[in-house]
Formats: structure tokens, C-alpha cells, sequence
């Protein structure tokens, strides 16, 4: 991947996050080829063989949904003989866990399909700040929310 980029949309801790991922090959993978995105890790979001994708911009060469697996990966497939190279970027919403996390180590890897016997592994995304909430996060984590001072005052 050429290009391989994500961002989120919220860090705090036990809320709906979509993730937006930007990918580019340099060349077009043939359908059936495989890509994992991987080391999502903490959040919420229960196994599922059909979770919706959206496509921000781009064609939609992975179809409509991925397979999510609840250790914080998701699966994707290469369909309908459109252009992989030409890049896409692809969204999708988990929910974050009820755990701070500091960063996330994500990664993406995939097989080419169509008979070849060619696999990359563990290509490093490029992470996105996050600053919303006064919150400047230079990782991919988050956070849960909690009083910085806490005081409890009475009158006589």
C-alpha cells in the first residue's frame, strides 16, 4: 500500500467511533485478494461476519461490509473487478470500550487472490491526531472521561 492512513472520529471511552481508513495500492489486486486491517484493539464492538462499510471516496472495491473480529481486526475482500489502485477511502463504526487505551499499534496487511501466492503482512497505518474535547491525542487511543479535581464543600 502506497497510501494507508486512519483517523476517528471519537476517544472517548464507551461511545460509537467511526473509523476512516484511506488505502492505495500500487497495483490492482484481482478479486478475492484479502486485506486485514488489525490492532484495533479495546473496543466494544462484538464479532461480526457483516459489518456495514461506507465508502467516504473512491469505488467500492470491497463491497459493502467486512468481517470484524472482537480481538480488533477487520477483514475485507477484494470484490467486483473494480480498480484497487486507484484508492479508496472506507468507513466504518465501533464502539469504543469502557478502558482507556494509550495508542493502538494498527496495522494492514493482505494476499493477493486469484491463484497468486503473494502475501504482505504487517505494514504500519499512519496515525491522525485527534482534537476534539481540548484533547490533542497524537495516537490512536482513548480515554475515559473523569474529573480532574473532585471537592465536596458544605455550608453551615
Amino acid at each position: 500500500f502506497v497510501v494507508r492512513t486512519v483517523d476517528q472520529s471519537m476517544a472517548l471511552a464507551n461511545i460509537s467511533n467511526t473509523m476512516t481508513f484511506s488505502l492505495t495500492t500500487n497495483f490492482d489486486m484481482p478479486d478475492e485478494s484479502t486485506v486485514t486491517l488489525s490492532g484495533l484493539s479495546g473496543l466494544a464492538t462484538a464479532s461480526n461476519t457483516s459489518l456495514p462499510i461506507e465508502y467516504v471516496s473512491g469505488p467500492s472495491v470491497y463491497g459493502t461490509s467486512g468481517v470484524w473480529g472482537a480481538a480488533g481486526s477487520l477483514l475485507l475482500t477484494v470484490c467486483c473487478g473494480l480498480n484497487t489502485s486507484s484508492g479508496v477511502v472506507l468507513s466504518f463504526v465501533v464502539v469504543n470500550g469502557p478502558n482507556t487505551v494509550e495508542s493502538r499499534d494498527v496495522r494492514v496487511s493482505f494476499s493477493v487472490g486469484g491463484g497468486y501466492d503473494v502475501s504482505v503482512s504487517d505494514e504500519v497505518v499512519a496515525l491522525a491526531a485527534f482534537t476534539d474535547f481540548g484533547l490533542n491525542l497524537t495516537s490512536l487511543g482513548q480515554i475515559v472521561p473523569t474529573f480532574v479535581q473532585k471537592s465536596i464543600a458544605q455550608s453551615s
